[in-house]
Parts: C-alpha cells; sequence; structure tokens
C-alpha cells in the first residue's frame, strides 16, 4: 500500500504509486472546490517526464471545479508564485517533486498568497477520498508566459549592480537552468551555465544543492574559471546552494548570515527567521550585528509562516529557501536570493570577512537514516520522552524532533517531512566535541531500533 502524499506542507510521493494522473485531477477537482466559481488558478511544472502529464489533469480537474487555469508552463517554483501572486489572486499550483528522486513527483500549492498548512491539505485529502462533482461552469485553460514579467519584476527589486561578478550557474537540468542565465546577465552579471538544459533524467547530478557531492563540478568550474561565485539550484528553482570564489561551499546558514549583514545596513534591528537544522553561530552573529534571530520549525511553509508572524524581512532554512519581505514577496525564491547576495558584494559585503568573524564551528551536512513512515515519528516522540538517553544535555529543544544543545554543540534528530527518514545534523565547537555528540545521537539512535549513519564532516576546505 502506497503511502500518503498528503504531507506537511505540500502533495508528494512515487509516480505511479502515491502520485497518479487520477489523484491529479482529484486534486485539482478538490481544490477547485475551495475557491469561487470562476476563480483563476496558475500552473506551472517543472522538468520531470512525468509533470506534464500530471498538470494536464490537474488543470482538467481545476476547470470541472468551474476555475479558469492559467498555465505557465515549466518555470521555476519562484515564477509560479509570481505569476499567482501577480494575476491570480495568490492561487496557484507547482507541479515539482522538488529535491526528491527523479521518479517522485508532486503539487505545492497557494492559496490566497500563502502555501496552506497541513489542516489544509489534509481538507484536500478528505475531499479528494470522497470525491467532488463536477461545477455547472466548467472553466478554460489559457497558456501565458510569466518569464519576461517575472525577469523585469525581480531585477527591479534589486540596486543597480555597478561592478559585474563572474557566476556559474548550476541548475543540475532542472527547470530553473535558463530563466536563472537570462535573470543573472539581465542584472548585468558575466555567467558560465552548467547543467542549465532541462533534463528529467538528471544526467549530471541530482539537482540538490544541499548534498556536497552535488556541487563537486560547481567547485572545480568556479575555481578553474576563475568565477566570483557558484550558484547551485534544485529541480523548481526554490533552493540554493552557493560555492565561494575559492571553491569553498558556503552552507546555507552561513549565507543566511551574509544577507543578514547586508539587510541590517538599511534596516537596522530587523528580525530574521531560521530553522532547527542551522548553527547557533546564525542568531549569535545576527544579534551582535544588533538583529533579531527566531528560530522555527524546518519546512518552507513553517518557516514562511514564522516570517509573517514575526515581521521578519529575511527567512531561510539549512536546505537553502530563502526568503526576502523587504523588496520581494516574501517566497523561497532562490534566483533572488542568489541575486541578492551578488547586490551585497557590489555594495562592499566583505565575504570572506564576515565568514571570518562568524564563530568556529564544525558541522555536518544533512545527514539521513531510512525508517518507515510511519515509524519515523514514533522514533522521535520515544526520543523525546526518554531525554536520558542522550546522555545530559544542557537544554533540549523539542519544536521539531530532539534538539539537544550542551556548552560545545549541539545535535538534532528529526522526522523528515518530504521523506521516509529521521534527518540528523549535529555541529561542535570543535571537531573532538562533534565526535562525542555524534556517539551520544548514535546511543539515542539505537535505543529506538534505528541504525546509526556515518559520520561526514561539511568541509571547509576550497577543493578536497
Amino acid at each position: 500500500m502506497a503511502e500518503s502524499p498528503f504531507r506537511q506542507y505540500d502533495i508528494r510521493g512515487i509516480v505511479g504509486e502515491a502520485i497518479t494522473p487520477d489523484l491529479a485531477r482529484s486534486v485539482g477537482r478538490a481544490l477547485g472546490s475551495l475557491l469561487l466559481q470562476g476563480a483563476r488558478v496558475a500552473l506551472g511544472r517543472d522538468c520531470r517526464h512525468s509533470s506534464a502529464e500530471l498538470q494536464g489533469q490537474l488543470a482538467a480537474g481545476l476547470c470541472e471545479a468551474g476555475c479558469d487555469v492559467l498555465d505557465v508552463g515549466m518555470v521555476p517554483t519562484p515564477a509560479l508564485y509570481f505569476a499567482a501572486m501577480r494575476y491570480a489572486s495568490g492561487c496557484g499550483v507547482m507541479v515539482t517533486g522538488s529535491h526528491n528522486p527523479s521518479n517522485h513527483n508532486g503539487f505545492k500549492p497557494l492559496l490566497g498568497g500563502i502555501n496552506p498548512p497541513a489542516e489544509v491539505l489534509q481538507v484536500l485529502r478528505r475531499r479528494c477520498d470522497a470525491g467532488i462533482r463536477p461545477a455547472l461552469h466548467r472553466g478554460s485553460v489559457r497558456e501565458f508566459s510569466v518569464e519576461a514579467d517575472y525577469l523585469r519584476s525581480a531585477a527591479a527589486a534589486l540596486r543597480p549592480i555597478r561592478h559585474p561578478l563572474h557566476v556559474v550557474i548550476d541548475a543540475g537540468n532542472g527547470a530553473a537552468g535558463d530563466m536563472a542565465v537570462k535573470f543573472f546577465e539581465r542584472i548585468g552579471c558575466l555567467v558560465t551555465p552548467l547543467f542549465c538544459d532541462p533534463d528529467g533524467d538528471f544526467p549530471n547530478h541530482h539537482p540538490d544543492p544541499v548534498v556536497p557531492d552535488n556541487l563537486i563540478h560547481l567547485r572545480r568550474t568556479v575555481r578553474e574559471q576563475g568565477a566570483d561565485l557558484g550558484l547551485a539550484y534544485d529541480t523548481d528553482g526554490d533552493r540554493l546552494g552557493v560555492v565561494a570564489s575559492d571553491g569553498r561551499i558556503v552552507p546555507c546558514d552561513r549565507v543566511l548570515a551574509l544577507l543578514m549583514s547586508a539587510l541590517l545596513i538599511d534596516h537596522p534591528g530587523a528580525a530574521c527567521v531560521y530553522d532547527v537544522k542551522c548553527s547557533d553561530a546564525l542568531p549569535q552573529t545576527v544579534e551582535r550585528l544588533g538583529g533579531i534571530a527566531h528560530l522555527s520549525r524546518t519546512g518552507h511553509t513553517l518557516v514562511k509562516a514564522r516570517m509573517r508572524g514575526t515581521g521578519a524581512l529575511l527567512a531561510g532554512e539549512f536546505s537553502g529557501h530563502i526568503c526576502f519581505a523587504d523588496r520581494w514577496c516574501g517566497m523561497d525564491d532562490a534566483l533572488y536570493a542568489g541575486a541578492r547576495l551578488i547586490e551585497g558584494i557590489d555594495s562592499g559585503l566583505d565575504m570572506d570577512g564576515v565568514l571570518a568573524q562568524l564563530p568556529v564551528r564544525v558541522g555536518t551536512p544533512e545527514l539521513y537514516v531510512p525508517v518507515g513512515d510511519v515509524d519515523k515519528f514514533a522514533m522521535v516522540e520515544a526520543l523525546q520522552c526518554n531525554p536520558s538517553w542522550l546522555g545530559a544535555p544542557e537544554r533540549i529543544i523539542g519544536i521539531d524532533g530532539v534538539r539537544a544543545e550542551w556548552p560545545d554543540g549541539w545535535g538534532l534528530i528529526r522526522a523528515s517531512n518530504t521523506t521516509p527518514a529521521l534527518t540528523l545534523r549535529l555541529e561542535g565547537h570543535t571537531e573532538a566535541a562533534l565526535e562525542g555528540i555524534y556517539n551520544r545521537l548514535s546511543f539515542a539512535l539505537q535505543q529506538v531500533g534505528a541504525q546509526p549513519p556515518p559520520l561526514e564532516i561539511l568541509t571547509e576546505d576550497p577543493l578536497d
């Protein structure tokens, strides 16, 4: 029996099992039943082989529910969000499997300008299960190109770039490549494209910029080309990876520190939101610079909700979702986020200097423990009920899994909301401290019947 595709903040699963054309049509009908007759809904898709058919069935379901569909074609998610906000009263759906494997796909809905919470997704699930009768009025589908308007508007939300940078763009053969190249050329950058042709087989590497192995080509190309910066995107362009001019990976929590350093110049005392996977060096740096840092559960929907609730001007996750609400729409837009980093550098942001001032930390990338979708939540609950399994942490934060903190570091175990796995992230003030925290978390995992993953250290070396 397939796992339910209705997850914490989107609808996602394996094509042919959890995700089918019939489900797409049902989702369209169910979503349309929540809207007024004649409502307009923007639809976009990524480049996966299954995406066009799923989008077609989704459009058919929406039309049967009486909605008019604005088909913007294959675009990155930020462009779909833009089209929904500009032309469809904030209503849209992106057909994408995001960073999941190529045989996965799904739907990212937007209702009234926000990604609906889990409760609304469960309403959609129940309506899909019950079935929705077609409306008396059938809607229509109109194809529409949003590219020119998106590029013009995003560029207008930036300061003019005075000193063009050489940027390498690695789209991983996802849907963001063509638009990303045009965008960065538009704002005056010299662009070297890398894997920017869409290919649903993802032949060069998987388009997930949080995985260090997926950045090997980008790191080498940045060094070989003498580029100023490397930017990597996931399949649908809402997650960003950054590589410095020396080929060093800059994790997203450090990217957030850079962006916040620039933002606080224009907005003293501004707030940012960061998720539980981020380094404790981030809030320390933000507060040292006079800003405010708010902790959030992981998940782009949850981070954006926390952003709206706190009035923060910047929000982001370790996974690469970054949102600006000062000059942009508050949605996760990795193209715009990369451009804001370039704007900061052009305005005098000393990238190496800011990074050098961050507290020294030795951390891991995201580590995964494959477990069943039901088991992962039970395991986390058991850990929350038995903190002694983690040794003697100074503090435990339980808003999203278990984040145990010690004077010399911290470790996180949480249930992934997008894959059947536990997600871990660890950080120590030294490598020895990191190893000690890893041993404590490994013991805790063994108590719930999970196999600890190998310890990986996120290297700070320019090239391995």
